[in-house]
């Protein structure tokens, strides 16, 4: 796996296929997993530099993921940024628990994009040309 590659933790696959889209025209080297559980299994094989969570999924939440990164010492330093599209007030209390950034559903990608570049500086956009 990529050392700057970005995780990205959607139970929708649309989201997922859009995220991953356009992560990697900007360069970064996305990562998927479609709940909690598969993003931990994931977290065991490899460190990835950021990690990009929804907040509401079966099982493992994005909150329960968030503590569970947050109290895992190997892990505990890895950005996260969560999304929902907050109707339930998930946001807060992603924050308390830990996530670095918050974004709301739907999601500004510009905004996405220039946060990801502030913790993975050398990630280029593909060029338009190749």
């Amino acid at each position: 796996m990529h050392k700057d590659c970005v995780l990205i933790i959607d139970d929708q696959e649309e989201m997922l296929d859009l995220l991953t889209l356009v992560l990697k025209g900007e360069g970064f080297h996305p990562a998927t997993a479609v709940d909690g559980r598969q993003a931990l299994r994931l977290l065991r094989e490899f460190r990835p530099a950021v990690i990009i969570t929804d907040l509401m999924m079966p099982d493992i939440s994005g909150i329960d993921l968030i503590k569970i990164v947050r109290s895992t010492p190997d892990l505990a330093q890895i950005p996260i940024l969560a999304m929902s599209a907050d109707s339930t007030g998930l946001l807060p209390e992603a924050e308390k628990a830990g996530a670095t950034e918050l974004f709301r559903k739907p999601i500004d990608l510009d905004q996405l994009v220039e946060r990801l570049r502030e913790f993975i500086p050398e990630s280029a956009p593909m060029s338009k040309h190749a």
